[in-house]
């Protein structure tokens, strides 16, 4: 993770700027993406898991989840890959 804030805002993929608009504040916006980032592997294991048995209600919840999380670190690669 990022340790100051030009590290942060020069992180590849991630639009902070777009990230303020949705939480305002850069520390709260350090703890949200610190949050993703602890959570990410978790969440990709339980897609995985709903694409194999064919759970495409829990899949549509959890990549909606993780859409919208995207949105609010900034991550809007990710978060088209939702939309599509």
């Amino acid at each position: 993770m990022a340790s100051t804030n030009e590290e942060l805002y020069a992180q590849e993929g991630l639009d902070v700027n777009a990230a303020l608009e949705f939480v305002g504040d850069l520390d709260l916006y350090r703890e949200i993406l610190y949050d993703y980032y602890m959570a990410i592997d978790e969440k990709s294991k339980k897609i995985r898991g709903y694409i194999e048995n064919n759970n495409i209600k829990e899949y549509t919840v959890e990549v909606h989840a993780i859409k919208s999380s995207s949105r609010m670190i900034g991550a809007m690669a990710t978060m088209g890959i939702g939309i599509q």
